[in-house]
């Protein structure tokens, strides 16, 4: 009986495997932000249809069934100054803007005289901001994303890029791959009983 057990242990592992994969929607903005902030954009869900493997229902059941990991988006900025507060919002599935945090400014500061704004000739004028997002807010298209300021604008700033990543941990089984394996263990087993019997 140990044995059959341990045969259908050693089937099921073999025929199942853990994948994870992430899938990515980048999008090239390349957009100058002036004063009075309110610019919007949108993203697809990149592990829907067409791009990604599961339609809008399949990925609400991924989500349901805690199959999906993680979703994030990632914002590379050029020359967004220190003391500047942008907010970035997310729009969900059931048309509620969520509000995921500020953006991360420059990581020097400009002298006011010499410093020329959206000038790739400063070392550590671009900002990388990821904020989590949550993978229930993503099912259907599209993802709308807005920014908005929290205060007036010292200097005009860039949206470079945009990119939404979401991972999604899956089990899969390849069916004709399990019954076959399973067949053949069973099988393998049942001989062995009788042999004894």
């Amino acid at each position: 009986m140990r044995k059959l057990l341990f045969s259908l242990l050693v089937v099921t592992f073999l025929s199942s495997s853990a994948l994870a994969d992430t899938f990515t929607d980048p999008r090239d903005l390349y957009a100058t932000v002036t004063s009075s902030v309110s610019y919007s954009w949108e993203h697809i869900n990149p592990a829907e249809k067409p791009g990604g493997p599961l339609t809008p229902g399949e990925y609400e059941e991924a989500v349901l069934a805690g199959n999906v990991s993680s979703a994030t988006v990632t914002l590379v900025l050029d020359t967004l100054e220190w003391g500047n507060e942008i907010n970035t919002w997310v729009l969900d599935k059931d048309l509620v803007w969520h509000n995921v945090g500020l953006l991360n400014t420059m990581t020097i500061a400009p002298d006011g005289l010499s410093f020329k704004p959206l000038s790739d000739a400063y070392v550590g004028h671009h900002s990388v901001t990821t904020f989590d997002l949550d993978p229930g807010w993503l099912n259907g298209l599209p993802v709308d994303l807005m920014l908005s300021d929290s205060k007036p604008l010292f200097r005009p700033f860039q949206i470079e890029t945009s990119t939404l990543a979401v991972t999604l941990n899956m089990l899969h089984t390849p069916v004709p791959g399990a019954v076959l394996l399973g067949m053949l263990g069973l099988g393998i087993a049942g001989l062995k009983l009788r042999k004894f019997a």
